[in-house]
């Protein structure tokens, strides 16, 4: 027994000094990137011309297709990345024969001020070609890293996914503007995807699947056998959200947090886009058929602004607050081209109280008492701020004239207003 003691401890010290060591080399005192690439936001809407690259080889998926990443594409979405996590920078550089990105990640405080520095180097070539993957201290070769992420991706998914999607690349070509990406047609590939989805799901929270399930059933009920809902051509949002939070109240299993998520998540699902059950799980009988309201919804008699609040509040769910408003913000940047929006406030601010709305609902602390308040509410202004004297539809260079940027005082300033805005209402100053 004495030996076993022995035996175990010292396999404990030395467990617990290989992971000490291991963290030293793959972390470093000091970032590797110290300039902030936020202006890269400035280019945001850049960003449109390749998502219409992506969406057009989907639609066109039996075809082959080339995908042109530009520089100031990647440095926008670089931009995006150090927006929604302040601690990450990150820079790329291109060249004939060389495209290499460089990242760091500041950890928290409690890891000592410790930096993730990564680097890789991509080459030209037949095929995806990784020179070199460097991350603290340690350095692999890049054809190692590409099978051990490929392998760990197979594995994750219980399929050979990664695999067959390193194979579809068939060309990679560079110069110091852009990186060209030929892929073959891009049908099999979906069709992969589409067949490990219901497997990812597996590892779902299925209580959570299951009460969204149940509130999606319930609004589609009650969107057709409440006359006064199914009749109206112009629904408000509060309609579906009041009632669900009756239901909540009412049919509640779980702790109010947990229910106000799962209702969230059902009314996304049901009232902003029907592909957020594929974050959720298993939640429609008929995937074909996914219920919807019988009439778009609306806040403020606006269609635009219901979806940015839902969708808004069922990103928050899925992930964290700063990376949801940085989405908000984006898509607002990329809308200042001929053919957007614009930059609109307004929108933004549907987005703000999208996440703040979530954000409350989810709180041990005041779940309760959003679920009463909202059960009980009369009209959007309990939830839903004043948005009139908001500027929207800027173009670039309107946006530039009056702000700059988005972290000139200007811009904070208006940012720090719909704040205020949201502070104000009656739901959260009731709390």
């Amino acid at each position: 027994m004495k030996r076993f003691i022995r035996f175990f401890v010292a396999f404990s010290l030395t467990l617990l000094v290989i992971t000490v060591a291991l963290f030293f080399v793959v972390t470093d005192s000091k970032p590797l990137v110290v300039n902030s690439s936020i202006n890269g936001l400035n280019d945001a809407e850049s960003v449109t011309k390749l998502l219409g690259q992506l969406q057009t080889s989907i639609y066109d998926r039996n075809n082959p297709h080339t995908i042109t990443i530009t520089k100031t594409q990647i440095d926008s979405l670089l931009a995006f990345a150090e927006r929604a996590k302040p601690q990450f920078r990150g820079l790329a550089e291109l060249t004939d024969h060389l495209t290499y990105v460089q990242a760091s990640y500041q950890l928290p405080e409690i890891w000592l001020s410790r930096y993730v520095n990564l680097q890789v180097s991509f080459m030209p070539g037949q095929k995806i070609h990784i020179d070199q993957v460097q991350v603290g201290s340690a350095t692999l070769r890049g054809d190692w890293a590409l099978s051990l992420l490929v392998a760990a991706a197979d594995w994750w998914t219980k399929s050979d996914i990664a695999s067959y999607a390193a194979a579809q690349i068939t060309k990679v070509s560079m110069s110091p503007e852009l990186v060209s990406v030929s892929m073959k047609p891009l049908d099999g590939l979906l069709r992969q995807l589409n067949e490990i989805r219901n497997g990812l799901s597996v590892e779902q929270d299925t209580w959570l699947s299951q009460r969204t399930a149940y509130y999606i059933r319930f609004l589609a009920r009650t969107s057709v056998n409440d006359l006064q809902i199914y009749e109206d051509t112009e629904p408000s949002l509060s309609v579906y959200l009041s009632a669900v939070m009756q239901e909540a109240i009412r049919s509640g299993e779980g702790a109010p947090e947990k229910e106000n998520e799962a209702a969230l998540l059902a009314l996304t699902i049901f009232a902003g886009h029907h592909r957020f059950a594929n974050f959720v799980g298993n939640v429609h009988s008929d995937p074909d058929r996914a219920p919807k309201p019988p009439h778009e919804t609306r806040l403020f008699g606006r269609k635009d602004l219901s979806q940015h609040f839902i969708i808004s509040a069922g990103l928050k769910l899925l992930s964290e607050k700063d990376v949801t408003a940085a989405i908000g913000e984006f898509k607002e940047l990329m809308d200042r081209v001929l053919g957007g929006s614009g930059y609109s406030f307004v929108d933004l601010a549907a987005d703000m109280a999208g996440v703040r709305f979530a954000q409350v609902a989810i709180d041990p602390l005041y779940a309760k008492q959003l679920q009463q308040q909202v059960a009980e509410m009369q009209g959007e202004g309990l939830f839903f701020p004043d948005t009139t004297d908001l500027p929207e539809g800027l173009s670039k260079t309107e946006f530039v004239k009056i702000f700059q940027d988005v972290n000139s005082p200007e811009y904070l300033a208006l940012i720090a207003k719909i704040e205020q805005k949201l502070d104000g209402l009656p739901l959260y100053e009731n709390l």
